[in-house]
Parts: C-alpha cells; structure tokens; sequence
C-alpha cells in the first residue's frame, strides 16, 4: 500500500510538471501577439441586457477582420474593419455560432466621435475598444473581449496548412475585380493563401452579404482542415500566426477557452448575418452612403434569437431612439 501511495504520487508530481510546463510553452506562444487592454465600464454594455440575459451561459467575442490590402507596417488601428463578426460560444446549447454583420450598416457611434456613421468607421476611429462600444450601443450586446486580424495574416494561415478547399462558382472564377487566376468549370478548388484572401474579397459579382458567406467558408474550411493535423503541427501554426493577431484577451482566458473547445461540437458551425433578410433589409442612406434598415429593433430582437434563443427580447429605449433618428435624419 506505501509503494502505491509512493507511485500515485511521483505520478501526481510527473503529471503537475508537465501541466506547469505546457502552460508555460503556451504562455511564450500567446505573449507574440499585440495586446490592448479595455476597462469593462467603458463598454456601453447594455443595462437592457443585464437584466434579461442573466440566465444564458453565453460567451461573445468580436472578431474584426481589417484590410490593409496586404501591407503589415499599416497599423491594424489605422484600418476600417471591413470583417465584423460575432463568435458566440453557447455553454448551454454547446454550439459555436458565427454572426456576421454588415459592415456599411448606419449607426450611431459613441466615445469621442458622438454621430452617426458607417458601422466600420468605428474602427477606424478609435480601434477596438470603440468598435465594441459600437457594437454594445446599438446592438445591445455584452461584448467584452475581441480579437483583430489582418486580411494579409489570412494568406499565410491558409499557405501554412496547405490550402483550403472550396466550391467555386463559374461567377467567382471569372470575376476580375478580385482575380483568383483559376481557369476551368465550377467546382472544388484547393486555393493557396493569395487565391482565399481574394476569394474573401469578392463583393461586386454579388453583395457584402455574398462575401460575408465566402469569409466565413474559408474560415470553417480552415478550422476543418487544422482539426485534422496533429496536435505538434496545430501549435506551431497557432505560434507562427501570434503577430498576426491583436486581443485584449489575456493568456489565462485563452488558456481556459482552449480547454472548454472539447465541449463544443466543431463541426457543425452555425452562421447568421444582420440583416438576416440581407439586401432585402437595406436601404440606401441619403447623405452619408451606407445603408439603412426599416427596423433596427426587428434586427436586434433576430439577432438575440439567434445568439441567445431568446424569441421575445425587448430592444431597450437607446435601440428605439436610435431607430428613429437614423430614420429622420437618412431616409429618402
């Protein structure tokens, strides 16, 4: 019985170093990226939301895709975010869900800008922390927490795991505003880094709503692909795409958000977009470009279906006001 006590704990001790040495490794990996930090009570968090939202174990982080059009000395701070999406981990459902929102929709952008605009200019403006106040105020939403990559990190995310397959249209082989130097009928293509982050521009054969779909097949694609490496490859791709990416998630969230990964079903993503009626939803906004919706508080009760399963949300009065002044002030 002693010899037993003795190997279960020279175990224990085995088991602790190599967990206290894995942190360690993970923690010189995540100390690559560009941090940010954000205070909480500067995030518009909506009161609305705390009140009804308690009851859902739902984890939301703003993904901000921004295009520098390849250059890496451009500042990610510098750049419109021309991919805004939502990840909502659902602890209750345990489903990953990916919202995706246009980004040319109207409204209205708090902090130090204080006026209504395009929902990508935030960024532009004041960086992260303003795109999440944004998103807070006219979403009503509890963001916290983002991640920003360059559309350039895209290239060599898909060139490091060799390439990712997609169904391509005869459209999309065929466009040049972003040339994809394919020739041949439509079908499954394995595209290299350059070829996804042109195919994750195209827009003019179709709409944002379009290329939102085309972002989110290279992601999932990709997501697929890397869940069939082993486990030493999927690090050192993770390692070398660090500098890539700018968080205010510290390397303790992160750590604990890899482990919970193993309760979520990855392979079954679900994706929305706002509007969900797409084209059918906007309208040309006179005077600032952009578009407009018919009803801010139809669009933000969706998406608290879709993120929280919520069917009957109540937008809060900042959403209804806000409706209404974007309507008097855009609408032809």
């Amino acid at each position: 019985m002693k010899k037993l006590r003795k190997l279960l704990f020279r175990i224990f001790i085995i088991l602790l170093a190599f967990v206290v040495a894995l942190s360690i490794y993970l923690d010189t990996i995540l100390n690559k990226m560009d941090r940010e930090k954000t205070n909480k009570n500067e995030l518009n968090i909506a009161e609305q939301f705390k009140k009804t939202h308690n009851n859902r174990h739902v984890k939301n982080i703003a993904l901000f895709g921004v295009d520098n059009d390849g250059n890496d000395t451009t500042s990610l701070d510098e750049a419109r975010s021309d991919a805004i999406k939502i990840i909502s981990l659902d602890y209750d459902e345990r489903k990953i869900k990916i919202t995706s929102i246009e980004r040319d929709l109207v409204v209205y952008i708090p902090g130090e800008h204080q006026d209504y605009g395009h929902l990508n200019w935030a960024y532009a403006f004041g960086g992260a922390k303003l795109a999440l106040q944004t998103l807070n105020y006219n979403f009503d939403l509890d963001l916290e927490n983002y991640v920003t990559i360059s559309f350039g990190s895209l290239e060599y995310l898909v060139d490091r795991i060799g390439g990712v397959d997609i169904y391509l249209t005869n459209a999309e082989i065929n466009q040049t505003s972003a040339p994809l130097n394919i020739n041949g009928p439509e079908g499954v293509y394995t595209l290299n880094g350059a070829q996804a982050l042109s195919y994750s521009r195209i827009r003019k054969i179709d709409s944002d709503f379009a290329r939102m779909d085309r972002q989110n097949a290279v992601i999932t694609t990709a997501i697929a692909k890397m869940k069939t490496m082993n486990p030493a490859d999927i690090i050192n791709v993770i390692s070398d795409m660090m500098p890539y990416i700018n968080t205010n998630l510290s390397n303790n969230q992160i750590k604990t958000l890899l482990a919970e990964m193993i309760i979520f079903d990855t392979n079954n993503i679900e994706t929305y977009k706002e509007p969900s009626g797409e084209l059918f939803d906007l309208y040309d906004a006179a005077g600032i470009g952009g578009n407009y919706v018919s009803s801010y508080v139809d669009m933000v009760k969706n998406l608290h279906k879709n993120i929280y399963g919520i069917d009957d949300y109540n937008p809060s009065q900042i959403i209804k006001d806000t409706e209404t002044e974007i309507l008097n002030r855009y609408a032809y």
